[in-house]
């Protein structure tokens, strides 16, 4: 069995570790900076994670709508947009239109500072569960190695934490938004094998 060679296990911890890294790198350079008040994904969908006090939020920009404009001019790549947000004042008021399945809305929003508050209770709860999943699974599949019960909970623990730690690169660079969708794929059925084990 893979996952009994103590090597590839140190590359899959190495591998992991860097994904971690450059995740934790990309979701800090929000911390102290302007933002929107609400978050994006990729494909320009308003993101359903926010916080009671983000100017988003309180404005009332819809989840799951698709932001087609900002101040009339039509919307390009998200990370442009979050850097061209990060170049306003704290407090400039920007309006934003969305697409919603009832049509267009618009919503005037004032840039906010995302704050080290924001960022542990946003990305500090996906970073530290997703590293607890993570070290669960390594250190399963380092005590009880060639078990098939020890590496449906490593594939399970891995994807799953991935999937977390992941989720915090999701709203500015997008790096590993392919690696999300397979652990998003995977986590189930690892889970099923490890019920069955």
């Amino acid at each position: 069995m893979l996952l009994t060679d103590r090597r590839v296990l140190h590359s899959l911890v190495a591998a992991v570790a860097g994904v971690t890294l450059v995740c934790v790198v990309d979701s800090t350079a929000w911390v102290h900076r302007p933002f929107m008040g609400f978050l994006l994904g990729r494909n320009r969908i308003v993101a359903p994670n926010a916080l009671a006090h983000w100017t988003g939020f309180r404005a009332g920009v819809p989840f799951g709508a698709e932001l087609i404009a900002v101040d009339g001019r039509p919307v390009g790549e998200v990370a442009d947009l979050v850097e061209e947000t990060w170049a306003r004042s704290v407090g400039t008021p920007v309006r934003y239109t969305f697409m919603t399945p009832g049509g267009r809305i618009e919503r005037t929003v004032p840039v906010m500072r995302f704050t080290l508050a924001d960022y542990i209770s946003l990305f500090g709860v996906w970073l530290v569960n997703g590293v607890v999943f993570l070290v669960l699974g390594f250190v399963v599949a380092y005590l009880k190695p060639g078990r098939p019960a020890s590496a449906a909970m490593f594939v399970f623990c891995a994807a799953w934490g991935l999937m977390m730690v992941v989720s915090m690169g999701d709203f500015y660079r997008f790096h590993f938004r392919s690696l999300y969708a397979v652990a998003q794929a995977v986590a189930p059925g690892a889970l099923l094998m490890l019920a069955l084990t």
